[in-house]
């Protein structure tokens, strides 16, 4: 169980961005349309939650996945 706070830790928004990988890998599978609906609301609700506290994911070839803080315009 998670412990609410005012604020998700980096280490969480780490730990949702490296799922991401995953979903790329189930769009080459067979899936009901239903399934697929549900898997892509997922990803979208992951990436969202990743990207509401202010964060961007970032690929790196051979390094994996990892996550930088999206700096604000002036």
């Amino acid at each position: 169980m998670s412990h609410l706070s005012t604020a998700t830790e980096q280490k969480a928004i780490l730990l949702l961005a490296k799922c991401l990988p995953n979903f790329e890998a189930l769009a080459i599978l067979n899936m009901t349309a239903e399934d697929a609906f549900y898997i892509r609301s997922a990803e979208n609700l992951i990436k969202g939650i990743i990207e509401a506290n202010g964060f961007e994911v970032m690929r790196k070839s051979g390094k994996g996945i990892s996550v930088r803080k999206i700096k604000k315009p002036l």
